[in-house]
């Protein structure tokens, strides 16, 4: 009751006091300051620490969840399996998730439960018990009746009492808690002081006494365990499953205890032992870690301050939480040797009272003779007395060994403490990490719908030297230079692309997210290092500082390498950038490689930078080999001159009691030490993570108007005045140069400018030695081009002019003075030549481009309704590159609104569909690829029409979607969708070249040039001032009324298209991400191992054994050398004849330096292997992939979204450059030191083997259950990442057309779904991690317990006991980390499958076969001819081409049209072998091109695609990639296509729309002022900063560049004006003209002159004649094309007028 005046050495009652009072009290005090501190305005919800999730915050969203639902009520998939484990024999109504998925209400009760009721009761129970006795003190007139520790007893048991009666708790109550806890223990330890009582004879006289000693344990644990069955909150529902079917988050609903053992997550690893786990399985995320509530969260959290601030403001409370549980567990953790110096004390006390201590012949007796061997046992524990002599002989000590067993006891207590501090702070630092990284991507996704659009930008590289330049030389000479300063520049455009926001996603935002949990090793390793040498100054004196000097020698080197290590990191990350920026451009424009045959080149081209990257990597892992080297020596040095200083210098005796806690606290001083290498890097690392990010969350946004989330957050729309208006007025516009603020370049700009004074002025070492100054500059003779305005600051600011800077003459596109104002409610025109600004000008109304002087009306207010039409009042956008999400037709038109059948099916006629939907097999359930790839141009124009249509917005704005259909098509669209019902009190603003054909039907008309309009109005003023003719005015589209309405035929169509949901499920163009199942195979380790280098492993492996060898042969040698003094008991004979360490300890010091040097040696030499492996194994398996992705058919990309494949060179080649050699060395390492440890145990302890049988079971059937679950949720994770990095990608590309619509929030939840079930996964894979922990945790304190009570009963002397107790705590770390390091090992081979499944991907027709075609095959004689042929993109699928016989002579030009998904491109793409014939051949020169190699077949062809593709770079890049051809052939190319080249000689300037360097001035060029194009003229990625008809005339220099004898133009000229299109066909009539063409062209104009035209239909030949005889042709699909155009006499002309000439 309360033992407080305990004698000195007494450990039972100083227990006791600390139990059963001190503990007590403080968790009374803890509970009212807890009460206080919630109270103050720091921990309030506004403070720092209290911006967290409130329960108000979750039932909010939870109300947004259930709102976004109801419009969009999902259909059930009528592909979903009613149950996937019917077979698995698993019960899922757990106690957590009772009744499988019926819902059930939790009344919420506030009264008192029977929980309450109990702990009043017990409470009452206990108090009154004390209450009488202290009664009875104050009768019997004992003096201490009245002391303070029985007083506050009483007032602790009255708070216990009163607490739940007055305040019934309905979730745990902590307080309580720890006193019921405390008093338990406190009871124990006073059973245990009465039973070894030496005054106690037998237990007659105080049996009523132990009846009361063993009733208060016994209520203490009953009110723990009714604690523990108390839920850790209070909720409204029980756990159900949700639409989707998945499982609900249980930790939410879980117990106290449930929750201290995670046991809450045993469901969820029962299954995943009994079946492998799928998508469905993964348990939802509980409520306050979802991605939209974290996210509404962080916005509201210190705005304006930098990203780190924010993230820690965010997630103050769990990172306090998390220090403070780190700072328990770091406590405890060096309570281990302190508590060990204290057991071997006591062993050594016990062998000196005793002269026949207990040994291995009384293990022994214990087999051959237990009873009185178990007298022994039971006598040496204090549980009785014996008269027995050979008990009385071996008892002997027995109080010492008492005191070892407490100890033990205790070291047991504080191993089980740290389990459960562990896995509370793990967990949440782990929740941290979650938080942290779902903030982060939910940012950067949140950014790029609000960012400026920045995929046009450029930056200026350095002039291309021409061919044969004197300076070559020198250029190879210094090529090593060059490639530094390459690898060493930032990219000038400053903004970030495709490439860049992957690394950001897959690798940033992880090192930020696990940062946040790694983080207390911040706070844990100089606590280590202070509590260490603390207890190293007790055990040791002052001697224990002597090997600290060598922390502060450290310290510069390690500053040395810290920034050398930053900037090797930054380095690494900007290759990666680069790499990924080149991987994405090549599976951008794969299908235009594949068929120019330059997968090798690009191939190479991006592992140039692979290699430039991999050289960085090996710098990074070099400069970490010298930290790491610095930490592993300087823990020896600092306990070799310890030990020395010790022995040697004062002379002191190195006991087995100092030797070994020395050792140990050594060791984890080493630990923590040989982690700071790993802290470091990962802080450099995630510093440049934060930075990068940070700077991408910093860049400039749109104006407000312009997208939606910012409208939401800048003032309501209500309060705004309506402006109607759509134009602009006295506006200027220019592109976007980067999306750096022109804050932040101007800060750049001066730190640059104090880097190169700093660098100026910087003396050489001769100058310093000698005291030399510098020597002053001499001025400059050349004009100071830097007092111009800088970059930064000349930067255009809305409503403002931007000036040109004397030393930037160049000039970048711009609209200049426009003044426009489309009237509302009628249909616009936007008409002018190739570049002049039309499509500028819709993305300068829409908000794109950047208005530097002027305003811009635009009606954006989609919660406000048009009277007249009953439109919303917002923007319905179709690009003249059609963006369309990667979905089913009916999902893109729809675009997120509700479906309404009549209207729908209206669309579809408007739009000219139907006639496709009843050709594709599923209907509008038919899925679009990325990009739409499963459609045909026209057919992607065509759904992005609808989808505008289809909305209900009051503007419709159109770009160019004419171009890309066949002429009879654009009619119909005019009369049925332009001119149609649907947009009947519409505004159509509309851009096309078919000028003469919608004229007529306009109100109003702008022709644009060169950036200004040069004449605007109505048709009729234009005519009247001379702007237009009267035939243009007056003539129609050549389509009679009827079009208006749909044929009996479509109009079936329409309703089939209805009913399409509910015939069949549709087919699945993507297929699921596949992901491997059961253990990792061995042909997956043996790939790895093979690219690594086996030997190199072996090598690795064996400087692991000899490292952990010389451990222990430390702790041996320590051994022998405390048990050689003189006064050691037992003494040894000194080994090697030494003298004794009495007499002369340097001998033991000189063995003990030598075996840690040679622990250091091995340590270092691990690493060079370890580095070596890493970077062949990088090298070897992602040029392997990247061949057999390169290699792989056509078809394959196209169900295969880019996001997927970038994933798997981004985060899985990331895993193989970083972690996997890390954990494959720590798996040997773990297992060598495993295997060492138990087997030393089992020879020090032999019995310990019994409990090694139970204990490794009890290891396998944890383990197993941890091994099967982790892996697969690894697996799903690295599947569900792949859409959110496609998601990104798809994004990127149509930002403009899902800003214009006004549905960012939609893309927002959709992105918030995704990130949760990626999230999800990854957070259960971290909590079976924790579950595990846990359990080896106990366990690994029980094989302590176990070795420990063992290696005591046995009586081993205190050296061997010592090395077996070292060895028994050192399994529980090793244990757990070899599993931990199996595990992840194993995820990391996860990546190591994903990489190996695409390097084993089935390929397309080798490049070169051995049949191989002459060099000068075709000849010029040669011809194609189609025999029979049958062309199918699947064995599944019908046939696109049937049964096509034709043949085309040499030299002939061949026009290819048909209706719209005819199959014209798949029968030219058919030449370059995209898939070959299922049927019949196709002979090029009678070589049939199936028996050939494709590269030998696509080198000798040239495709023009429709979709021009360019490359980030130059003009010349894009001519000539690999510098074939002179400057003279490639602007000879360009002035044939009629884009403006100026002289060779004259300076450059950019292309139109081009935009130049981040920090360039933005000038205004003078009114009307011509655009000129040259060879340096800069392209971006994917040409955005060209219009789109001129990336065709580009793409078409380049065909003529190539000039081979067969080209195939598939639309290539379809978005160019009629005037340019013309030329172009006349200079390639005269530019091939012995080369065959195949011209494919909606424009008949285009094709009418062709020598002969072929005709297809539905995938068959229907005509193939002349021009003139198919025109001549009565009731022919031909002459009936062009009756339906606007200008059949002039076809016919032309016609005829071909027919002559031939």
């Amino acid at each position: 009751m309360g033992l407080v005046n305990c004698e000195p050495g007494d450990l039972a009652c100083t227990m006791n006091a600390a139990f059963g009072l001190f503990v007590p009290v403080a968790a009374v005090a803890s509970g009212f300051v807890g009460v206080a501190l919630s109270k103050t305005k720091l921990f309030s919800h506004d403070g720092v620490l209290g911006v967290f999730i409130t329960r108000e915050d979750e039932e909010e969203d939870e109300l947004l969840d259930n709102d976004d639902d109801k419009p969009q009520a999902k259909p059930a998939d009528d592909d979903a399996e009613p149950s996937r484990h019917q077979d698995a024999d698993v019960d899922e109504a757990t106690p957590l998730l009772a009744n499988g998925t019926q819902k059930k209400t939790t009344t919420k009760t506030d009264g008192r439960s029977a929980a309450s009721i109990v702990l009043v009761l017990v409470a009452l129970v206990e108090l009154c018990t004390r209450f009488a006795f202290y009664i009875r003190a104050g009768v019997s007139g004992d003096a201490k009746w009245a002391d303070a520790p029985s007083i506050i007893t009483l007032l602790v048991w009255a708070y216990a009492t009163i607490l739940p009666l007055v305040s019934p708790p309905q979730t745990p109550p902590y307080t309580i808690l720890l006193i019921y806890t405390s008093t338990l223990l406190a009871s124990i330890v006073d059973l245990y002081i009465s039973l070894v009582d030496p005054e106690v004879a037998n237990l007659g006289p105080w049996r009523w006494s132990l009846f009361l000693q063993l009733a208060h344990p016994g209520l203490c644990l009953l009110a723990v365990l009714v604690i523990l069955q108390m839920p850790m909150r209070v909720t409204r529902t029980e756990p159900t499953k949700n639409a989707e079917g998945l499982h609900p988050a249980l930790d939410d609903w879980s117990t106290l205890g449930q929750w201290a053992t995670f046991s809450w997550l045993s469901p969820l690893i029962a299954l995943g032992t009994k079946t492998a786990l799928e998508e469905p399985d993964v348990w939802q995320l509980a409520r306050n870690l979802r991605s939209r509530l974290l996210l509404r969260n962080f916005e509201r959290v210190a705005p304006g301050r930098s990203l780190m601030i924010r993230l820690f403001a965010a997630n103050g409370r769990d990172l306090l939480v998390t220090g403070l549980l780190t700072l328990g567990s770091t406590c405890l953790q060096l309570a281990q040797p302190v508590l060990l110096s204290k057991i071997l004390i006591a062993m050594e006390d016990s062998e000196r009272e005793s002269s026949d201590p207990l040994g291995f012949h009384h293990l022994v007796a214990l087999v051959m003779n237990p009873v009185p061997a178990l007298h022994i046992v039971a006598s040496d524990l204090g549980l009785g007395s014996s008269d027995d002599a050979v008990v009385a002989a071996a008892a002997a000590g027995r109080n010492g060994r008492q005191t070892a067993y407490l100890w033990t006891a205790l070291a047991f207590l504080a191993m089980l403490s740290k389990a459960e501090l562990d896995l509370q702070g793990f967990y949440m630092g782990r929740r941290t990490t979650l938080r942290a990284k779902s903030e982060t991507i939910a940012s950067i996704y949140q950014k790029a719908l609000k960012r400026i659009d920045t995929s046009g930008a450029v930056g200026v590289n350095a002039k291309a030297a021409p061919k044969g330049d004197a300076k070559d030389k020198d250029a190879k000479k210094d090529g090593k230079k060059e490639e530094k300063k390459e690898e060493a520049k930032v990219q000038t455009a400053g903004s970030a692309d495709l490439g860049k926001i992957t690394s950001l996603v897959s690798t940033d935002a992880n090192r930020i997210g696990f940062f946040m949990n790694f983080y207390t090793q911040i706070i844990q390793t100089p606590l280590s290092i202070f509590l260490a040498a603390s207890f190293l100054y007790r055990l040791m004196g002052w001697s224990a500082f002597a090997g600290y000097a060598a922390l502060i020698i450290a310290t510069p080197a390690n500053h040395f390498l810290m920034k050398m290590q930053y900037k090797a990191v930054m380095q690494v990350m900007e290759m990666r950038d680069r790499r990924m920026r080149s991987m994405n451009e090549v599976i951008q424009a794969i299908k235009f490689i594949k068929f120019s045959a330059w997968e090798t080149r690009w191939g190479d081209r991006v592992l140039t930078h692979r290699d430039r990257e991999l050289k960085q990597v090996m710098k990074l892992k070099i400069i970490m080999f010298f930290i790491n080297f610095v930490w592993d020596v300087v823990p020896i040095i600092v306990a070799c001159v310890s030990l020395t200083t010790f022995t040697w210098v004062a002379g002191r005796e190195l006991s087995v009691s100092i030797a070994f806690p020395a050792l140990l606290t050594f060791q984890i001083l080493t630990d923590e030490l040989t982690s700071l290498p790993l802290v470091a890097n990962l802080l450099q690392r995630m510093y440049a993570s934060v930075v990068r990010i940070g700077d991408f969350l910093e860049e400039e946004e749109v104006p407000v108007w312009v997208s939606a989330l910012l409208h939401e957050e800048g003032p309501a729309a209500d309060a705004q005045v309506f402006d109607e208006r759509i134009g602009c007025e006295g506006a200027t516009f220019v592109w976007n140069t980067t999306a750096v603020k022109p804050e932040k370049l101007l800060a750049e700009e001066l730190k640059k400018k104090a880097e190169e004074d700093k660098q100026a002025n910087r003396r050489s070492w001769v100058q310093l030695l000698t005291l030399r100054k510098k020597p002053a500059a001499r001025p400059s003779i050349l004009p100071d081009t830097a007092s111009g305005t800088t970059a930064a600051t000349s930067t255009a600011v809305e409503g403002g002019s931007a000036s040109a800077t004397p030393s930037t003459p160049k000039q970048e596109f711009a609209l200049r003075d426009l003044s426009v104002v489309f009237p509302r409610s009628k249909m616009s025109l936007i008409y002018g030549p190739t570049g002049s600004g039309k499509s500028s000008l819709l993305s300068a109304i829409l908000g794109e481009m950047k208005c530097v002087e002027g305003r811009v009306y635009l009606p954006k207010f989609p919660t406000r309704i048009d009277p007249e039409s009953g439109m919303k009042e917002s923007i319905s956008f179709c690009a003249q590159q059609p963006w369309l999400e990667h979905a089913t037709i009916r999902e893109n038109i729809l675009f997120g609104t509700p479906y309404d059948k009549q209207r729908y099916e209206s669309v579809l006629s408007a739009c000219a569909l139907l006639p496709d939907l009843k050709i594709l097999e599923d209907g509008d359930k038919t899925e679009i690829g990325e990009k739409g790839i499963s459609l045909s141009g026209g057919q992607k124009a065509r759904v992005a029409l609808a989808r505008a249509i289809y909305a209900y917005s009051k503007t419709v704005i159109l770009d160019d979607v004419l171009s890309a259909v066949d002429t009879h098509t654009a009619s119909v669209l005019i009369k049925r969708c332009f001119l149609g019902p649907l947009m009947k009190g519409r505004t159509l603003i509309l851009i096309t070249h078919h000028v003469d054909s919608v004229i007529q039907h306009c109100s109003y008309v702008a022709r644009m040039n060169n950036g200004i309009i040069e004449a605007q109005g109505t048709p009729q003023e234009l005519l009247a001032q001379g702007e237009l003719t009267p035939e243009q005015v007056g003539q129609g589209s050549g389509v009679k009324d009827e079009d208006f309405e749909p044929e009996a035929e479509e109009a079936e169509s329409a309703e089939g298209a209805g009913k399409t949901d509910e015939d069949k499920a549709a087919k699945k163009l993507v297929d699921k991400e596949t992901k491997a199942s059961g253990a990792v195979k061995r042909k997956i380790y043996l790939t790895y191992l093979k690219a690594a280098g086996y030997w190199i492993v072996a090598v690795l492996f064996l400087t692991i054994l000899l490292q952990r060898g010389s451990d222990l042969a430390q702790k041996l040698w320590v051994k022998s050398w405390s048990e050689s003094y003189e006064s050691a008991t037992p003494r040894r004979t000194p080994p090697f004849g030494f003298p004794t360490p009495t007499q002369n300890p340097l001998p033991y010091v000189a063995v003990y330096v030598s075996i840690q040097a040679f622990n250091a040696l091995t340590s270092i030499a691990s690493q060079i292997p370890n580095i070596w492996s890493s970077l062949r194994a990088s090298r070897k398996l992602y040029t392997s992939m990247l061949d057999s992705v390169l290699r792989s058919p056509s078809r394959w990309f196209d169900k295969t979204p880019a996001g997927r494949i970038l994933n798997r060179f981004a985060k899985d080649i990331d895993t193989v450059d970083t972690g996997l050699s890390f954990y494959v060395q720590m798996v040997g390492d773990q297992l060598i030191s495993f295997t060492i440890s138990i087997g030393f145990i089992a020879y020090g302890v032999p019995p310990f083997l019994i409990a090694a049988i139970f204990l490794g079971y009890l290891h396998y059937y944890v383990a197993n259950g941890y091994i099967k679950t982790s892996r697969d949720l690894n697996r799903l994770e690295s599947t569900l990442r792949s859409p959110i990095i496609s998601a990104f990608g798809e994004l990127l590309v149509g930002v403009a057309t899902v800003r214009a619509f006004g549905d960012e929030k939609r893309f927002m939840r959709a992105l918030f779904t995704r990130l949760d079930k990626c999230q999800a996964a990854f957070y259960y894979t971290w909590m079976t991690n924790f579950w595990l922990r846990f359990r080896f945790g106990i366990l690994g304190s029980l094989t302590f317990l176990f070795t420990a009570m063992l290696a005591l009963s046995i009586g081993l002397t205190p050296g061997l006991a010592a090395i077996v107790i070292t060895q028994a705590q050192g399994v529980l770390g090793t244990i757990y980390w070899g599993m931990r390091a199996y595990v992840e090992a194993e995820q990391a081979f996860n990546g190591i499958e994903r990489i190996s499944e695409y390097i084993e991907l089935p390929p397309e027709p080798p490049r070169i076969a051995e049949k191989r075609p002459p060099q000068n095959w075709p000849t010029e004689q040669g011809g194609i001819e189609f025999d029979d042929v049958v062309i199918k993109y699947a064995p599944d699928l019908d046939p696109v081409l049937k049964n096509l016989s034709f043949k085309i002579t040499a030299k002939e030009k061949i026009g290819l049209v048909g209706r719209t998904g005819s199959g014209k491109s798949t029968m030219a793409l058919s030449l370059f072998r995209f898939v070959d014939p299922t049927q019949g051949k196709i002979a090029i020169d009678d070589v049939d091109i199936t028996s050939i190699g494709v590269e030998d077949l696509r080198s000798r062809l040239t495709l023009i695609p429709q979709d021009a593709v360019l490359f980030k770079g130059t003009i010349r890049e894009n001519l000539d990639p690999f510098n074939e051809y002179t400057d003279e052939q490639c602007l000879e190319v360009l002035r044939s296509v009629q884009l403006p080249v100026d002289e060779p000689e004259e300076s450059a300037v950019p292309s139109p729309n081009a935009t130049i360097a981040s920090g360039s001035s933005t000038p205004r060029p003078d009114a009307g002022s011509k655009i000129i194009v040259k060879l340096e003229s800069q392209v971006s990625e994917g040409g955005n900063n060209w219009s789109a008809g001129q990336r065709q005339l580009i793409a078409m220099a380049r065909a003529l560049l190539r000039k081979t004898r067969i080209t195939v133009l598939d639309e290539s000229t379809a978005s160019v004006d009629f005037e340019t299109d013309k030329k172009i066909q006349n200079t390639i009539r005269d530019g091939f003209k012995e080369s065959i063409m195949i011209i494919i062209a909606h424009r008949l104009h285009t094709i009418i002159e062709c020598d002969r035209i072929l005709v297809l239909d539905a995938g068959q030949v229907v005509e193939f004649d002349t021009p003139a005889s198919l025109i001549d042709k009565e009731g022919g699909v031909f002459r009936s094309m062009c009756e339906k155009s606007d200008s059949f006499d002039a076809l016919s002309a032309a016609a005829h007028k071909k027919a002559s000439e031939s």
